[in-house]
């Protein structure tokens, strides 16, 4: 819808980045809020948030390293923000709920983990590793950049009210569910403005290396985590189907602030969607 608006000429490409503020520092502080509150810390959590963690650091590296012989640095950048990161609020949940109904609570403890880096985390690793050694940013400079991720500092919020034994009151989250609700389709209305069909040659076979890399590695991970990870069935099948999620839509964001081309990211974020749409219902029809 956004990419047809934007063709009539309702919306600009520049409006993207007015949605993109309104999404870091409203809807998805406020998602957080409501998907988080009340969350018991337990070993499983840890577990599972901790192969979030991991499973974007992997993803991290071997992008950084799938992207040696790129030339340009925005490039780069994107592969490292792309190639890491799971679309699981808007699109993994409600597609895994469909076949695991009570998996719920894996998805999110795995997302606590995962939105550690996304809202952040990332960022700060790919300018340590872009960066020029007089330019690298210092562990300081990393722990200020994510104080400033208003997603980053809620999520520490939110995990440090269970522990001293808080939990926002029902009545107070009306706001946050309503704002919330608004999300994905800010997102999604978003990625759409940022989508370009008629990329130049260099945009395409950039999103061809993307999107190749990403899937390549993801199926590398998820049989490791299949036929390796000590877990129930039912929490591995959760997470084989994870490595397989669309593009973050906050790694998009991001990527764009770093500089990477727009109508690059978010073509690629878009058939991110599509394909993980065909592949997940493959290893469910096929595999689990």
């Amino acid at each position: 819808m956004a990419y047809g608006l934007k063709h009539l000429g309702i919306f600009k490409q520049e409006d993207g980045q007015v949605l993109s503020k309104m999404i870091v520092y409203i809807t998805l502080p406020a998602t957080i809020v409501n998907g988080v509150n009340g969350t018991k810390l337990t070993t499983l959590f840890l577990i599972l948030a901790g192969i979030g963690l991991a499973s974007n650091g992997i993803m991290i590296l071997f992008a950084y390293f799938y992207g040696l012989k790129e030339k340009e640095r925005n490039f780069r950048g994107l592969l490292l923000f792309t190639t890491g990161g799971y679309n699981i609020g808007n699109f993994a949940i409600p597609f895994v709920m469909a076949f695991f109904p009570s998996s719920i609570p894996y998805l999110g403890m795995f997302d606590m983990g995962n939105s550690f880096m996304v809202a952040g985390g990332t960022s700060a690793i790919t300018d340590r590793l872009l960066a020029s050694k007089e330019d690298a940013p210092s562990f300081l400079d990393i722990i200020k950049k994510l104080s400033k991720s208003p997603t980053f500092m809620i999520y520490i919020v939110m995990f440090t009210l269970p522990i001293i034994g808080i939990r926002i009151a029902d009545d107070w989250m009306a706001p946050f569910k309503l704002l919330a609700s608004a999300n994905s389709f800010l997102s999604m209305f978003m990625i759409g403005l940022y989508m370009k069909i008629n990329l130049h040659r260099e945009g395409m076979r950039n999103v061809r290396k993307l999107l190749f890399g990403r899937y390549a590695m993801a199926t590398v991970l998820a049989i490791l985590i299949y036929l390796f990870l000590p877990l129930s069935h039912m929490i591995k099948s959760v997470l084989v189907l994870i490595m397989f999620a669309p593009i973050s839509n906050l790694t998009v964001i991001q990527a764009t602030e770093f500089g990477a081309d727009e109508g690059v990211s978010g073509l690629a974020s878009s058939l991110s969607i599509i394909l993980s749409l065909v592949i997940m219902s493959a290893v469910v029809i096929l595999v689990l």
